[in-house]
């Protein structure tokens, strides 16, 4: 007989205790009980199959309590995701170990072997028993480390070339295709080991990631109160479904809370780190958006595909024809080709006609690598309209030919969209959230954005992972899914290669501070009310945790302090001076932008040499995305530049200029460089009333304005 029980078999999931007729359901829970052991069977897209089994305390004394959790964890998970239940089962493992500590105080002073034996003391003890547990200190690339040490006692595996292959290596280890390269450490064992040998190796680029300070520490105050509510959890059900297991007066305490002097739990940014990291990341979303979606295809429709019989070096030295060529035959086109081989034909074709390029920088060219899609992620969680952690982000899907499936979804608010998730968010039962769709910096704009990179990589990867949002392009070819397990490596490699360091280096940057900070920012603006709703909070206290957080005081100091400034500025200076509502609503609405870069143009925070400039990093003008730009004649024909009344006397001042220096210029000079541009605003001005152009000559002619001499030939 099977020591498992298969949970879709007996009793249809997400529906117990509803047993159907058939089903003999104390049958099931007996097996349980004496096997300590069940299969679990997800709902769909809840993850895949799974045993679960606690089999190791089955000769323990209290192997009555291990049996009901068993059966209650059985009863109380079927509508959740495997992911969770494998959290929870850990819970449960962990509570047996505290009943089965000997050397431990609290649990020598009660030892219990049934339900009813339990009570208020031992579950307090618990707490305290976890709350003196000691941190993981010992991380995964330790040990990695040392069974690598001990496999390069004997030599590497040797690729067709003759040369240690790293490959092969990490293939035979059963690690991700690009671990060693992404750990400098892993890869001077390495080298070191290959020169003992006596074998050649050949690697390619790596990122080299800060060094991760290791500090005493205990477990963290929510992993604490996790682990805790997952038995109190437990231990409820059993006093609702089987009351008679317990003592009679049986009391679950409340869990303690850390004082409000106490330790932090998740520390907030700085003002430092939150700016710096904000200004990072919209530069990278325009610079990657430009680069695969502009400048890529653009490359690969120059580039010929096709390599030549002859002059084979001269064709590779033209990145555009490799690019057109990676395009045209690596994207899974040659139904014969596996992306393996795809990717080594492709590297050795690189390496023999001598081309500096690593065959992963042409392809992001074309589709997105996970470094580049930080960015994004990052900005979403520093959103401030629906702060979202790394599992509900990570869990959107991208499914616009069905509504029901697809994570953007039409709101009722005009302005808004609805974000739909398929796990509910927190202990709010929320499915959905509606929040503002305004931009391309909006939640919305960034996840279409995403979307909108990686579409190439969505047709061709594989059917289980086309729904997914965050595909992006693996060192090796293969398309790939960002796991909540990588993310944060990723984001230390993100900030790592951008060289943007946190102000305490102990700490570093990482996501979980992102939503304490969006969270702590709407307290202080909108109250704790809002604050809690936004972030979906079911207990007000942990709104509080995060509003009052004494690591947020320097940032929402900063913040006060720069809103008092304007405040006394606009006061000092009045109000007379500002444009009126509707200018502002006229404005926004013709150059379709926000009202508050329309209010900045008509206050001239936005100008120019003579003009204003709509937005001057966009890559709309002569200079690349994320540049600042300072090519003012190129204002003239610009689709950003703005022209309104008060620039009429510098921009006819400009040409008054250009205008006597043709008498000190060749003609072929003149009519080369300037003439087009002095007819160009001859253009401009007769788009303004007579009488406004002859007041702002008059103007020029008295201010007599001092025109810099810019040597920007017109194109």
């Amino acid at each position: 007989m099977s020591d498992s029980i298969t949970t879709s078999d007996s009793v249809p999931h997400g529906k117990y205790p509803h047993p159907m007729p058939h089903t003999d359901v104390s049958a099931i829970c007996k097996k349980i009980r004496r096997t300590l052991t069940f299969t679990f069977h997800p709902l769909e897209n809840k993850g895949s199959k799974k045993k679960f089994t606690l089999a190791e305390f089955a000769r323990k004394p209290f192997h009555q309590i291990s049996s009901e959790l068993m059966v209650a964890l059985w009863e109380t998970t079927s509508s959740l995701t495997t992911e969770t239940v494998v959290g929870k089962h850990a819970h449960v493992r962990r509570f047996l170990n505290f009943l089965d500590d000997d050397k431990s105080y609290f649990a020598q002073q009660h030892a219990p072997k049934e339900l009813q034996d339990l009570n208020f003391m031992l579950l307090r003890d618990y707490e305290l028993w976890l709350r003196a547990r000691p941190a993981q200190n010992r991380s995964l690339a330790t040990n990695r480390s040392e069974s690598l040490r001990r496999r390069l006692e004997h030599p590497l595996p040797k690729s067709t070339g003759g040369f240690a292959s790293i490959t092969k290596l990490t293939i035979e280890m059963g690690w991700a295709t690009d671990y060693i390269y992404r750990h400098p450490n892993l890869l001077k064992l390495i080298r070191k080991a290959a020169k003992h040998h006596g074998q050649t190796i050949r690697t390619s680029r790596s990122i080299a990631l800060p060094v991760k300070q290791h500090v005493d520490r205990k477990l963290s105050q929510k992993f604490v109160e996790e682990a805790y509510y997952a038995i109190t959890k437990l231990l409820r059900h059993l006093v609702k479904t089987r009351p008679e297991l317990f003592a009679s007066g049986f009391l679950i305490p409340a869990i303690t809370r850390s004082a409000p002097n106490g330790p932090v739990k998740t520390p907030g940014l700085d003002p430092h780190e939150h700016d710096q990291l904000r200004k990072l990341c919209i530069a990278d979303i325009k610079n990657i958006k430009r680069r695969v979606l502009v400048d890529g295809p653009a490359a690969s429709a120059r580039g010929n595909p096709c390599i030549p019989a002859e002059n084979i070096r001269e064709w590779t030295k033209n990145e555009d024809n490799v690019t057109a060529y990676i395009a045209r035959y690596l994207h899974a086109d040659i139904p014969s080709l596996s992306v393996q081989t795809a990717h080594r034909t492709l590297t050795m074709l690189l390496q023999r006609l001598g081309t500096p390029k690593h065959p992963h920088d042409l392809r992001l060219r074309l589709a997105p690598g996970v470094l580049d899609l930080m960015p994004f992620l990052l900005m979403m969680g520093m959103n401030e309209h629906a702060p979202l952690n790394l599992s509900s982000l990570l869990n959107l899907h991208w499914v616009p030919k069905n509504e029901r499936l697809h994570c953007l979804q039409p709101s009722a608010t005009p302005g808004y969209t609805r974000i739909a998730f398929r796990k509910t968010r927190a202990h709010m039962d929320q499915a959905f959230i509606d929040v503002p769709d305004r931009n391309n910096l909006d939640l919305p704009g960034l996840i279409r954005s995403v979307a909108e990179i990686n579409a190439g990589l969505r047709t061709k990867a594989e059917p289980a992972n086309r729904e997914l949002l965050w595909l992006y392009l693996g060192s090796r070819g293969q398309i790939l899914n960002l796991k909540s397990s990588f993310a944060g490596t990723a984001i230390r490699q993100f900030l790592a290669v951008n060289k943007l360091t946190s102000s305490d280096p102990k700490l570093g940057i990482f996501f979980r501070r992102l939503r304490p900070t969006a969270v702590a920012n709407v307290a202080m603006s909108s109250g704790l009310d809002k604050a809690k709703r936004i972030a979906s909070h079911a207990n007000p206290s942990q709104t509080a945790a995060y509003a009052f957080n004494p690591t947020s005081s320097p940032r929402l100091t900063s913040v006060v302090a720069r809103a008092q400034s304007k405040a006394i500025t606009s006061l000092k200076a009045g109000f007379a001076e500002r444009p009126a509502q509707n200018d502002v609503l006229k404005l926004a609405a013709e150059l379709k932008v926000a009202e508050g870069v329309a209010m900045e143009i008509l206050l001239g925070k936005r100008d120019k040499l003579f003009t204003a400039c709509i937005d001057d990093m966009d890559g709309v003008g002569p200079t690349p995305v994320g540049q600042k730009c300072g090519r003012y004649e190129a204002c003239l024909i610009c689709p950003n530049s703005v022209i309104v009344e008060r620039h009429l006397p510098r921009l006819i001042a400009y040409q008054t200029h250009w205008f006597n220096m043709a008498n000190e210029m060749s003609a072929d000079a003149w009519e080369s460089e300037h003439a087009l541009n002095c007819l160009i605003v001859n253009d401009h001005l007769t788009k303004f009333d007579p009488a406004i152009v002859a007041a702002a000559k008059k103007s020029a002619r008295i201010a007599n304005t001092a025109i810099a001499f810019h040597r920007f030939k017109q194109s």
